[in-house]
């Protein structure tokens, strides 16, 4: 198929008649008028660069003339003047509808609305007459320097409107009527003698008549009635809506657009049946009847990341198609699902956590108390150098760890309790244990004396969380759970604020409830608050926004929740980290968010 632009042999060439109006300082109404309108001829070459846009040299003569004589506010003065007036332009045209087609005859009709303007010169030699204002020594001195001023050429700048009408093949008629302004107050010679306050300008209207040149002016190979210059497929018939081209399914795609010419279907689709209506074609859409997603081969994507919903293991959180729709948030191989350690890279042995490290490891000191591991009695909590790393509570010299008295100083013979001459017997707290046999004897404990609030196996006085249940090897803290990363990792897509604000919505009160939930089970956990945008409008103003978002949820988590302060931090990051693309209205949705990342200092 051939599909060309307009042909190069599109000139046409004609003669104009017409009036010519002049406005200056002797007209004393500066709206159209057509007193001392006199004659104006001339020729025009025409090149028709597009179905629209044309390109016009044209050369004008005409007379210029106005008279005070003619204006009741003005006959007491006398002025007037005349000129004759050469103009040479270059203009362009824009003109409005479709090509000129044929009829039933055979002959080109058409009646084209244009609008033109352009630049060129105007030539004059205007002999203004002075002679009633002479004799008045003020009003000569005013006439000699509109005389040294007075100019003989004038940029000027033609614009207007026409009309063009096809009387056949190859003869166009052209109405047109324009101004031109000239930029100088001295195309009638008067100036100062009259307002130098205002500048002269002129009008032209005409009507021309021309000739098409060439063969390319009416040559229409396919016979579809729209000539070759204006056909865009000049070799293969159509209609003027589609430019000269053929739509042989009539839906709108002509033929070499259209992947599916003899198939009436979507421009979205490329011209192809697409009865789900998501713009991929039926031939290439894995799910027809349901609408989805380019990305998805037509299947439903709900987190728009590429994987069709019924691969996607991770459906309502975009992710990467390797770990099938799911995310690796650090980075290290292992899909957010199957990650214990989500936010801290890791190996697939360790179910994406880091290796463990070995307590004693030399080159560690896991509490920053100053003594490595290797040689720390209590390497997960911060003590004293001379106590092998161990804390000392009644500063008695005896580490609590073996300590009976922790809360009362004593002395190493006695196990860290008071020399007593009653301490083998006593039992000051009446837990069952005496004093002397008590870790903790002021204080009641089933555990070995001591009290263990949380049941965990590790008494009070040694255990970092108290109240919560945990491991020894944690000092009592918990660990944090898969089902509670989870609830993390939806408050993303349930936490939403008022449009361009950060005020909070209401909905959003119950998922921040949850996370302040989550710090009071973790106690030992810290929390970063990450605020996001999408890449909307500007940067600054984004990061802004994401960081007032951000503080919002730790005021409420503070305010409503009961979270000291000094156990979150917020940051806001404007749309520097998308979790989605931004060219589409879902994938800017979900990149306004906010995420919260549960940590542990020193981790």
């Amino acid at each position: 198929m051939s599909v060309t632009a307009p042909h190069a042999t599109s000139w046409d060439a004609g003669l104009v008649l017409g009036a010519a109006n002049a406005y200056g300082d002797l007209v004393a109404n500066r709206s159209i008028q057509f007193k001392q309108t006199n004659l104006a001829s001339g020729g025009f070459v025409r090149y028709h660069a597009t179905r629209h846009l044309s390109l016009r040299a044209s050369y004008l003569r005409a007379k210029l003339a106005a008279d005070d004589a003619d204006w009741t506010s003005l006959a007491g003065r006398g002025l007037r003047f005349e000129s004759t007036l050469n103009e040479l332009a270059l203009i362009g045209q824009w003109h409005f509808g479709a090509p000129a087609a044929r009829d039933s005859n055979g002959v080109r009709r058409a009646v084209r609305p244009f609008i033109f303007a352009g630049f060129g010169v105007g030539l004059t030699d205007s002999r203004p007459d002075y002679s009633n204002i002479l004799g008045n020594a003020r009003q000569e001195e005013l006439v000699a320097r509109d005389i040294a001023n007075t100019k003989s050429s004038h940029f000027v700048v033609p614009m207007g409107i026409g009309l063009s009408i096809d009387l056949s093949d190859q003869l166009l008629l052209t109405l047109d009527y324009g101004l031109r302004p000239v930029f100088n107050d001295y195309l009638d010679g008067v100036s100062e003698t009259g307002n130098p306050d205002r500048n002269d300008w002129y009008s032209l209207a005409t009507a021309g008549l021309a000739y098409r040149m060439g063969e390319g002016s009416n040559k229409d190979q396919d016979q579809d009635g729209i000539a070759d210059f204006e056909d865009r497929c000049p070799e293969q018939a159509g209609t003027a809506q589609n430019l000269g081209c053929p739509d042989s399914d009539a839906d709108g795609v002509v033929d070499h657009l259209d992947a599916c010419p003899t198939l009436a279907g979507d421009f979205a689709a490329g011209g192809c049946p697409d009865a789900d209506g998501d713009g991929v074609a039926d031939g290439d859409d894995k799910c027809p009847g349901v609408p989805g997603s380019k990305t998805a081969q037509g299947c439903a994507d709900s987190d728009g990341d590429g994987v069709a919903d019924s691969e996607d293991r991770c459906s309502t959180v975009p992710g990467l198609a390797k770990f099938k729709g799911c995310r690796d948030t650090d980075n290290d191989g292992v899909a957010d699902p199957d990650d214990r350690c989500p936010y801290e890279k890791g190996e697939a042995a360790t179910a994406g956590c880091p290796p463990p490290t070995d307590p004693k490891d030399p080159s560690l000191d896991s509490d920053g108390d100053g003594v490595p591991n290797s040689e720390d009695d209590c390497p997960f909590l911060p003590g004293k150098p001379e106590l092998k790393g161990c804390q000392d509570g009644d500063g008695d010299g005896v580490a609590d760890h073996v300590d009976r008295c922790p809360y009362e100083k004593g002395t190493a013979a006695y196990q860290g309790c008071p020399p007593s001459a009653d301490s083998v017997e006593m039992d000051t707290d009446g837990d069952g244990l005496v004093d002397k046999d008590d870790p903790c004897p002021e204080i009641a404990g089933t555990l070995g004396g001591c009290p263990d609030t949380d049941a965990d196996g590790l008494a009070d006085h040694v255990d970092q969380c108290p109240t919560v249940a945990g491991p020894e090897s944690r000092q009592g803290c918990p660990e944090l759970s898969n089902a509670d990363m989870q609830v993390l990792e939806a408050a993303v897509d349930n936490v939403s604020f008022q449009q361009g604000s950060y005020n909070l919505i209401s909905s959003s009160y119950a998922t921040l409830d949850k996370i302040a939930q989550l710090m009071q089970q973790y106690p030992s956990y810290h929390l970063k608050i990450e605020g996001h945008t999408d890449n909307q409008g500007d940067s600054a103003a984004n990061q802004r926004l994401s960081e007032a978002r951000a503080l919002a949820c730790l005021n409420y988590l503070h305010e409503r929740g009961g979270i000291d302060k000094s156990r979150m931090t917020y940051v806001g990051y404007g749309g520097e980290k998308p979790r989605a693309p931004n060219d589409s209205e879902s994938g800017r949705r979900r990149n306004r968010r906010v995420e919260f990342v549960l940590f542990e200092p020193g981790q």
